[in-house]
C-alpha cells in the first residue's frame, strides 16, 4: 500500500468506526510496477469489504510510471471506468476525489452534477505543476488545458481539502473570493506503531550491526536515491548501514548503482504491507525521507516523515519549504539539503555518534504526531468539514 491509499484507507477506516457509511472506488491494485496483481489479473470489478468499508475496484490501462503519454491514457481509463461506477452505486450524501492527477477530479465533479450532490477535491499534490516540475509535461497547448482543467475543478467544489498550509494559499490564489479551501495534513495510525516484537524485516538474520538507516516507500523520480548509494559508498568503512525498502521507476536504476559500487553497507528489499512498516522502523535506528529540491517539494509534507516520527526515531530529511519547517521547529530530526550527498553525510555521523540526540528527536516526533497528526483526530476534522458541505 502507498502513501495516497495508506491516506484514503486510514481515514475511511475511522469514518466508518466513527458510523459513516463510506464506499472507496479505486482500481486494481497495481502501484508503483504498472502490473496488475496477480489476484485480480482477469477481474474487471471486484466488491469487497474492509473495516466496515465497502471496496469496489475497476479495471483501468496499466502502465509503470514511465512515460508521460502512457500514464495519461492510464489516468483517462480510470477517469471513465470509476465514473461508470459511481453512477451505478446506491445514492451517497457527498463524493470526494482525490488527486494528484485531475482526471479523478473529472469523475467526482461528474458524478457529482448527475447525482446531485456535493462535490469535494482533495489536492494531495497541485497537478499539472508538479507533472511540470518533473519535466514529464513540457507541451504548452496541454500545459494550458490542465490548467484550466485545475482553475475549472477548484470553481466547480463545494470544498477543497490541500495537505500543507502552502498548499492552501497557493490554490487560493486561484480560486474566487469565498471559495473553501482546508488544510487535512498527512499523519499517521499512530496506535500501529506501538509494537515490539522483532520481525527480522530489515535483518534478515536477526543480527543487527552498527548504525542503520532505512528508507520504507517508492522509489521514484521525485526522490533521487542514489544520494543513499553515493552516501553508503563515503561511509562504507564506518559501519553505518543503508536499507531502502520499496519498489518504483528508479528500482532497477538504484540496484545496478549498488552493484557497480561492491557496496556491501546499502541492501534493496522489495515493498513491503503498510502493516509491516513499524516493525521494520523497530529494527533501525534512523528513517530518511528525500526529495528532489522542486517547487511543488517546498509545498509538501512526504508522507514517509510521519511513520519515521511515529515509529520514535529520528528523521533525516532532504527537503526545503513547510516540511523543513516543520521539522526544524518541532526538533524531531536533521534536515539537510536537498540532493547534497556531503550534507546527507554529516547528518547521519551527527547522528551516529550521539544516541542521547536519537532518542531526543524520537521522542520529540513520536509527541508532535500523537498530538497532531493522528489520523483519527484528522478522520473527524475532515468529517466535520464535509458535514458542513452538506448544510449549505
Amino acid at each position: 500500500m502507498c502513501a495516497p491509499s495508506a491516506r484514503v484507507s486510514e481515514l475511511a477506516k475511522n469514518w466508518a468506526k466513527d458510523g459513516h457509511d463510506v464506499t472507496i472506488i479505486t482500481a486494481m491494485p497495481n502501484h508503483p510496477d504498472g502490473i496488475i496483481h496477480p489476484k485480480y489479473k482477469w477481474e474487471y470489478f471486484t466488491e469487497e469489504y474492509s473495516n466496515n468499508i465497502r471496496i469496489l475496484r475497476v479495471i483501468l490501462y496499466v502502465t509503470p510510471n514511465k512515460g508521460f503519454i502512457k500514464r495519461i491514457f492510464s489516468f483517462i481509463s480510470f477517469m471513465i471506468t470509476a465514473l461508470v461506477t459511481g453512477l451505478y452505486v446506491n445514492k451517497p450524501d457527498v463524493v470526494v476525489a482525490t488527486s494528484p492527477q485531475l482526471f479523478v477530479g473529472v469523475s467526482g465533479y461528474i458524478i457529482s452534477r448527475l447525482r446531485r450532490i456535493p462535490f469535494v477535491f482533495e489536492v494531495r499534490d497541485i497537478w499539472p505543476q508538479s507533472a511540470i516540475d518533473l519535466k514529464m509535461l513540457r507541451i504548452r497547448m496541454i500545459i494550458h488545458l490542465m490548467e484550466k482543467l485545475e482553475r475549472f475543478l477548484y470553481a466547480k467544489s463545494a470544498l477543497i481539502v490541500t495537505t500543507t498550509p502552502v498548499q492552501r494559499m497557493n490554490i487560493l490564489k486561484k480560486c474566487f473570493t469565498g471559495k473553501i479551501v482546508e488544510c487535512i495534513p498527512n499523519g499517521v495510525d499512530a496506535e500501529r506503531f506501538n509494537v515490539t516484537e522483532k520481525k527480522n524485516i530489515i535483518w534478515k538474520d536477526g543480527v543487527k550491526k552498527g548504525f542503520a538507516v532505512a528508507y520504507i516507500g517508492t522509489i521514484g523520480l521525485s526522490h533521487n536515491l542514489d544520494i543513499l548509494v553515493q552516501a553508503a559508498s563515503i561511509l562504507k568503512n564506518k559501519n553505518i548501514y543503508f536499507f531502502i525498502i520499496g519498489d518504483g521507476a528508479q528500482k532497477e536504476k538504484i540496484r545496478e548503482s549498488i552493484s557497480q559500487k561492491r557496496l556491501t553497507n546499502i541492501f534493496l528489499w522489495d515493498k513491503i504491507p503498510l502493516e509491516m512498516v513499524p516493525y521494520a522502523m523497530l529494527e533501525v535506528d534512523a528513517g530518511l525521507a528525500h526529495e528532489r529540491d522542486l517547487p511543488m517539494a517546498r509545498e509538501m509534507y512526504p508522507a514517509k516523515m510521519f511513520d519515521v516520527m511515529a515509529s520514535g526515531k529520528p528523521l533525516i530529511i532532504g527537503i526545503h519549504g513547510a516540511a523543513k519547517e516543520l521539522v526544524e521547529k518541532n526538533k524531531t530530526g536533521i534536515v539537510f539539503k536537498s540532493d547534497s550527498v556531503d550534507d546527507l553525510v554529516r547528518a547521519i555521523e551527527k547522528l551516529a555518534s550521539n544516541p542521547s540526540l536519537c532518542m531526543e528527536l524520537g521522542q520529540n516526533g513520536k509527541n508532535l504526531v500523537y498530538r497532531e497528526y493522528n489520523r483519527e483526530s484528522q478522520a473527524r476534522e475532515y468529517a466535520s468539514l464535509i458535514e458542513r458541505c452538506l448544510t449549505k
